[in-house]
């Protein structure tokens, strides 16, 4: 074997190794975390909409989402490597069908938010402004029904936008 194609068999026999080491290590479950935090502070949002509750509804599943795998542990902000803070921004509702001018049978909620994680210095490491997710809901004849189908739709919504952020926060570092 000449020393040209004995330096090319080991070129690809090393990228060959490295490839299985890697996936190897990928796929052990020790993977990292966002920017490294081992611990997050999620504070309140704060809510600009008419919405009671909406705030801690949001900051609950945020909370819940980014505590799942056990990677970050939710801490006060005094102890915190980041703080993740979001601001509820509006809540749209619209109607989507009409059984008459005057008589809706499925209504859309929009919400949309900003969010900012921040280091313990103050250093923003990732935002996000605008995320937006809408959610149908059935309006009927009975209020009370078409209120809490409404507010099932806003949970619905803060699950989504919960685990949007994960996904987010997991790949764009």
């Amino acid at each position: 074997m000449r020393k040209s194609e004995a330096a090319i068999t080991t070129a690809v026999f090393l990228w060959m190794m490295g490839s299985v080491f890697a996936c190897t290590y990928k796929f052990s479950g020790e993977a990292g975390t966002p920017f490294g935090i081992s611990r997050i502070n999620v504070e309140m949002f704060e809510n600009r909409t008419l919405e009671t509750g909406a705030e801690s509804i949001f900051a609950n599943d945020l909370i819940d989402e980014l505590s799942r795998d056990g990677r970050m542990a939710i801490a006060e902000k005094q102890r915190a490597d980041a703080v993740l803070t979001g601001v509820i921004k509006y809540m749209d509702i619209e109607t989507v069908a009409r059984k008459e001018k005057y008589i809706s049978l499925e209504r859309k909620v929009e919400i949309g938010v900003d969010l900012r994680l921040k280091d313990s210095g103050g250093k923003i490491l990732w935002s996000a402004d605008n995320m937006a997710v809408a959610k149908k809901y059935l309006a009927t004849q009975n209020k009370l029904e078409t209120e809490q189908n409404r507010r099932v739709a806003i949970k619905e919504i803060s699950k989504i936008i919960a685990q949007q952020v994960y996904q987010r926060l997991a790949w764009e570092q």
